[in-house]
């Protein structure tokens, strides 16, 4: 049972069972567990909530603009994936260890950003939505906006110890091409740390309107574990990455009007670079 059962909104759950099915050959799994950070923020939720009006007014304003944009602009659906011990442990860095430079992709409203702060000397982060990227900047947090699928013009401080990307490749145009420019601004010896909500569902917004991707990244399965097996298997393989770690965690969002809190169910990969002679 677990020990935020009692905080959680009705339809909210939070699942870190990772199926043994899951796990490919080489990969190890770390589970999670809500700890106090986590509890905290479920503590916290119901004031997190947005009424009536912001409700109405996200509704309105994404007639015209991005999802992206109409929550950075009204404050809306805060974000919690990862507790920055959490992701300590899933990196297996000790009490007081920092990574000397990071880049966090795609890294939205900030808020899974903070939690990867605490680890980083230098943290510099890229966004696609101007109203994120101008919340990014405000927030203190270095930020380029850029689609690093399409450029890396003025990213400065490459290679990368470390690169995230939390919860990006289903809402981006260009998904594998994503893959590639990471891979392409990592250290040898560095790690990316990446989740993707389960099943994949991918999507990415132009404006206001929502279209499919312009590449396929087609994680196949229909389930979390079948789809987390492909993933790490096959899919990052492609991409030049070998996954070494696999866990899960729930992708939680402050609630609305309609509902009090949403969640999204999330693998959460830590990958090296695989050598060019791997590649051949």
């Amino acid at each position: 049972m677990d020990r935020a059962t009692d905080l959680l909104p009705v339809g909210v759950s939070l699942e870190y069972a990772i199926p043994e099915e899951a796990l490919p050959a080489g990969v190890r799994s770390h589970r999670l567990h809500t700890d106090a950070e986590t509890a905290e923020w479920l503590r916290e939720l119901a004031g997190q909530r947005r009424g009536s009006f912001k409700t109405f007014a996200q509704r309105i304003l994404r007639e015209y603009v991005s999802d992206f944009d109409a929550n950075a602009l009204l404050d809306m659906y805060p974000m919690f994936l990862l507790s920055s011990a959490q992701i300590g442990a899933l990196l297996g860095l000790p009490a007081g260890a920092r990574i000397r430079s990071c880049l966090d992709v795609g890294a939205g409203s900030g808020d899974v950003t903070h939690a990867l702060a605490p680890w980083c000397d230098r943290l510099v982060t890229t966004e696609r939505s101007w109203g994120m990227a101008r919340r990014l900047n405000r927030l203190g947090f270095e930020c380029l906006r850029i689609d690093l699928a399409e450029t890396s013009e003025g990213l400065i401080g490459a290679p990368f110890d470390l690169v995230s990307c939390f919860n990006v490749l289903d809402r981006c145009p260009k998904p594998g091409s994503l893959l590639d420019a990471i891979r392409g601004v990592l250290s040898p010896n560095g790690r990316l740390l990446l989740s993707v909500p389960l099943p994949y569902e991918p999507m990415y917004y132009s404006g206001a309107r929502t279209l499919d991707p312009l590449e396929p990244l087609d994680v196949a399965g229909s389930n979390w574990a079948a789809c987390a097996r492909d993933l790490c298997a096959r899919v990052l393989p492609a991409r030049g990455f070998s996954p070494t770690l696999l866990s899960r965690a729930p992708y939680l969002s402050g609630g609305d009007s309609r509902r009090a809190a949403y969640a999204l169910d999330t693998a959460v990969v830590i990958a090296k670079v695989e050598d060019d002679a791997d590649l051949r």
